[in-house]
């Protein structure tokens, strides 16, 4: 299936509703783009992964202050 959309103001572009529909896109999805070797565009969609949808998720090594750990996140450190 070959679909076409446009490029706009800010390089925005709409995925066709055929598309969109095939695959069950909703607004909860993000885009991944990759740039293959031989320069073809690969989009894959995946669900969004919010801080929420991953509470206890992960164990910690003992009691956790919450304060803590977020100001870590924040700080994007990797010890975390």
């Amino acid at each position: 299936m070959t679909e076409t959309s446009k490029l706009y103001k800010g390089f925005q572009t709409t995925i066709p509703k055929n598309i969109r529909n095939k695959i069950n896109l909703d607004l909860e999805h993000v885009l991944d783009w990759d740039v293959l070797e031989n320069g073809e565009i690969r989009v894959t969609p995946r669900k969004s992964t919010d801080f929420m949808s991953m509470c206890g998720m992960f164990k910690s090594k003992g009691p956790a202050d919450a304060v803590k750990s977020v100001r870590k996140m924040r700080e994007g450190r990797e010890d975390y």
